[in-house]
């Protein structure tokens, strides 16, 4: 091989390793793009995503929601069976694979419809937690 072979095969091996993405910048993006084209969407009767958002400091991404059921609060909501059902299918969807493996911590946040400062539970799971 010439000289210039060796240094376009370098320079088109430097061109790839630049188009590749970290966890972190997947993450980032895809909490946005998510945000963005679905929401706000309604999941059931009395459930809105609200918005889907990755914290870089803390490798942490959080999904938001509104309840809009009538008497639903944070004791039904905590006694319900809410955080081991979250946990459970955090576990067993395979979009979250790589963060999980990463350690990423997740945030289930719920509001309460008509009040967006009144969160009726919350649910953050760390790698101890899904591990």
């Amino acid at each position: 091989m010439t000289m210039k072979k060796y240094i376009f095969m370098l320079l088109l091996g430097l061109g790839l390793a630049s188009c590749q993405e970290s966890l972190e910048e997947r993450c980032a993006r895809e909490a946005e793009t998510f945000t963005r084209k679905n929401c706000p969407a309604k999941l059931s009767d009395i459930v809105t995503i609200d918005s889907m958002t990755f914290d870089r400091n803390t490798h942490t991404l959080g999904y938001y929601y509104t309840v809009t059921a009538d008497g639903l609060d944070a004791t039904s909501l905590a006694t319900g069976g809410w955080r081991e059902t979250l946990l459970r299918e955090l576990k067993n969807t395979p979009t979250m694979k790589p963060y999980l493996e990463a350690g990423y911590g997740v945030d289930y946040v719920y509001y309460q419809d008509g009040d967006a400062t009144k969160r009726v539970f919350e649910a953050h799971f760390t790698e101890k937690d899904y591990k």
